[in-house]
């Protein structure tokens, strides 16, 4: 038994010593090597030997290390020298390749800082092996052009960085290092088959239109809703502020404290909520006609057609008294110059909302990696390989099955069984020769994940 402790094709455990956290594991290659790595000859000859300490994975909740015992050779023809390291061993690395198969997949749902902890390797190594990992997922997925796509942004580690999102199934297909314009262009243009999108949803960023207007002329582009709507919550929350000064500490304490029930809608309040509102909007004019506004810009929505929403605009801005019109002019601004596409929302009714959705998602991810680089924590939302990957899965195709390869959704790979805290599990090797066509990441499922804290 002991011999096949490893499961490692060419290895052989000699002794195992335990420890309170750790297995330390004598081993031995089986075979020996078969030609010069230098000039390919095969007449060698033994020339010493050294302990090589080489990491593998985790086995019953410990760390295991491998003391392995390696043949020096040399060859007769060019007469130099080599150490003999099986194949399943990653020399550079001091680990086994199944060990940085394991840390690449697990580094997708785990920390750096926990995995280092689980094997006993650096986190800077951990995080080396993630970016290899990543890299080479990064070649393999191939992310399907949406109809509609979303671009909007998220303040990440020191500065805004552009997330593009596909609005219809509600996933993550990118987030790009910045929000310049170059940027955004750079990667439309790279788009395959761009031709596919239709309508783009944004905010009022004058970068992402002039983007989207110089690849993509023909695209709809719409401007999120909720934006717009935001900005006349923003107006009356500025009045409610100024409203504020000229009261008593305790009254103006709990204003404050009301401001979520001003900015909601009218509709969405219940009878309790509707009699504190009214209350405070009874004792100040001024509250009352910033709270009548915003009421009445937020119904422009609800209008049924685009001619209807524009009649129903104008006449909400012509009847803005001097004391609202001063309130709302950062709105009136905003409808003055992004007009055309904030009324092409009543052409294509989509939001970003899925987009803001995720971006809170992310900003979860940031906090839990405590101090993930931008490409860290980038691979883990794009290229996570649990269910939260929206996968187009190609047409089933007969095939032969052999017992020593399984297939997994769209990943066909050979199989090697790993050692965990859970007891044994599954490593499987990537086939960089098969692409995966994804929809990208799914905003709800990765929540979901999230919150049981399986990534």
């Amino acid at each position: 038994m002991l011999p096949t402790l490893l499961n490692l094709p060419g290895i052989q455990a000699l002794s195992v010593e335990e420890t309170e956290h750790d297995y330390h594991i004598k081993a031995a290659a089986t075979i020996g090597a078969a030609a010069c790595p230098h000039c390919h000859h095969k007449d060698l000859y033994a020339f010493g030997r050294r302990e090589q300490f080489v990491r593998d994975l985790p086995m019953h909740g410990k760390r295991v290390g491998l003391y392995l015992d390696t043949q020096r050779y040399r060859c007769k023809a060019c007469l130099k020298t080599f150490y003999h390291v099986p194949p399943v061993v990653d020399e550079k690395r001091q680990m086994t390749r199944r060990l940085v198969d394991w840390v690449g997949q697990e580094a997708m749902r785990q920390t750096f800082v926990h995995i280092a902890d689980e094997t006993g390797i650096a986190e800077r190594t951990v995080k080396l092996v993630f970016d290899d990992y990543a890299a080479a997922l990064k070649k393999r997925v191939k992310f399907e052009t949406p109809t509609v796509l979303g671009i909007d942004e998220i303040h990440l580690i020191r500065r805004p960085r552009a997330v593009l999102s596909n609005i219809q199934h509600c996933s993550v297909i990118e987030m790009l290092p910045d929000r310049d314009k170059q940027s955004v262009i750079a990667y439309l243009a790279g788009m395959h088959d761009r031709e596919r999108i239709k309508v783009v949803t944004m905010d009022m960023w004058v970068p992402y239109r002039d983007a989207v207007t110089t690849v993509m002329p023909w695209a709809l582009i719409v401007i999120d809703k909720f934006h717009v709507l935001r900005s006349a919550n923003y107006a009356m929350d500025e009045i409610r502020k100024q409203v504020g000064k000229a009261l008593k500490v305790s009254a103006k304490r709990g204003l404050m404290h009301e401001r979520r029930l001003l900015q909601m809608r009218e509709t969405e309040l219940n009878d309790s909520q509707r009699l504190i509102v009214e209350s405070w909007l009874g004792g100040s004019p001024e509250l009352k006609a910033a709270y009548e506004a915003k009421e009445a810009l937020f119904n422009v929505y609800q209008h049924a057609t685009k001619r209807e929403a524009e009649a129903a605009y104008a006449a909400w801005e012509t009847n803005l008294t001097p004391a609202q019109h001063a309130a709302f002019k950062p709105v009136v601004t905003l409808f003055k110059n992004w007009r055309p596409y904030i009324f092409n929302y009543f052409d294509q009714r989509f939001t970003n909302a899925c987009t803001e959705n995720a971006n809170g998602l992310i900003r979860i991810l940031n906090r839990m990696g405590r101090g993930y680089s931008f490409e860290a924590l980038r691979a883990k939302v794009l290229f996570t390989t649990h269910p939260a990957h929206k996968v187009r899965r190609p047409a089933m195709r007969r095939m032969e099955l052999r017992e020593s390869y399984l297939t997994s959704g769209d990943v066909v790979g050979k199989v090697t069984f790993a050692r965990s805290r859970s007891g044994f599990g599954c490593v499987t090797e990537m086939n960089e020769d098969e692409v995966m066509t994804s929809l990208g990441v799914d905003v709800s499922t990765l929540a979901r994940l999230i919150e049981t804290g399986q990534v």
